[in-house]
């Protein structure tokens, strides 16, 4: 299942990793290029702002990284053992919505940036690992990682422990 791409993208003054450094996500341009979670980098193609009706802040509060504004449909990568144990694979992307320990909604209207790059990928907004997409047509329109259904998504923030969360979502 894509992402919904009405409601994935981050607010205003997200500071997204480039390979010259942080930089506020109304910043972004062609000429930049986001370190990805592999340790490689994405070209960025477009970034567009535009208005949703509803946002989630997401925020591990065992990390010192800065809450992330971003829409319902935005989706974070988790990684760490208890992924690898319950599902079989080490990391996997989640909607903000599935994890409502760690993320909260809001009832007012912000701006939002959607991005799109030129693959799929997991890039860091404000320190956390979240999916970009690549521009229709020049990628494989498939994920970069397996993705949880809402229940898996549940169960993990359910039962998540202090230690492996603190692994989760982290851009080092």
């Amino acid at each position: 299942m894509l992402p919904d791409i009405q409601t994935a993208g981050v607010g205003p003054g997200t500071l997204m990793m480039t390979t010259e450094g942080q930089v506020p996500v109304e910043w972004l341009s062609a000429t930049h290029r986001l370190v990805t979670e592999c340790g490689g980098s994405v070209a960025v193609r477009v970034v567009r702002k535009k208005a949703l009706h509803q946002t989630v802040t997401f925020c591990d509060p065992l990390s010192c990284a800065p809450p992330l504004v971003a829409g319902a449909g935005q989706r974070v990568l988790l990684a760490g053992h208890d992924v690898e144990r319950q599902f079989g694979f080490d990391a996997g992307l989640a909607s903000l919505t599935d994890l409502p320990g760690m993320a909260s909604r809001s009832a007012r209207t912000s701006p939002l940036y959607p991005i799109q790059t030129s693959r799929s990928c997991a890039v860091s907004a404000n320190g956390y690992w979240i999916e970009v997409r690549s521009t229709p047509g020049l990628d494989d329109p498939l994920p970069a990682y397996p993705i949880l259904a809402r229940w898996e998504a549940l169960l993990l923030d359910r039962q998540r422990a202090p230690a492996v969360w603190s692994q989760i979502a982290v851009a080092v």
